[in-house]
């Protein structure tokens, strides 16, 4: 029997838009059943080119940082929905956290040590913050810790590709969603 053509591309291709497929159930909000994810998902996610609302610092200070201009707008739009109002934010060069309270979010960037992003998690489960980890797939030891991060947390998560976001607040359950 003769084998087709580029098989191999193809049974890759097959696998690949599997898997965004699976992705793509939470993308709008579809099969979500947490208000709480729901109205971020379509409040900050879905929301690509405006930022809703007058504060613009979030967004002003990960530009800073590098961050493209979509992740920027989508987490300033989230901070605005979900009432966040301070941030800070972690790199190589800074690695001092300030105060945490229920309205801070830690957004610790790709060259900020991910054995400190533990402990900064311990800091905001205590505190009921939220931490934005971004780019949780740039590197094979950055995934892995970041899937260890999502096994271990007992609240809820959003893995967004560019950023995943760890909330830390008791009212919500033990959910993981994948946009």
């Amino acid at each position: 029997m003769k084998r087709p053509k580029n098989l191999r591309r193809n049974v890759m291709r097959g696998y690949y838009s599997l898997l965004n497929m699976m992705r793509v159930k939470h993308y709008r909000g579809y099969g979500v059943h947490s208000p709480f994810v729901y109205g971020l998902v379509r409040h900050s996610v879905m929301m690509k080119s405006s930022i809703v609302g007058d504060d613009c610092s979030i967004f002003e200070g990960l530009s800073e940082l590098g961050v493209s201009r979509k992740r920027a707008t989508q987490l300033q739009n989230m901070c605005t929905w979900a009432g966040y109002k301070s941030a800070c934010y972690l790199t190589d060069a800074n690695r001092a956290v300030g105060a945490l309270d229920a309205h801070t979010v830690c957004f610790v960037m790709p060259d900020y040590p991910m054995e400190l992003t533990v402990e900064l998690c311990q800091k905001a489960a205590e505190a009921e913050a939220v931490v934005c980890v971004m780019k949780p797939y740039d590197s094979r030891v950055r995934s892995k810790a970041c899937k260890e991060l999502i096994r271990n947390h007992i609240h809820t998560s959003v893995d967004n590709r560019g950023f995943l976001l760890l909330f830390f607040n008791p009212h919500q359950p033990k959910q993981h969603f994948k946009l």
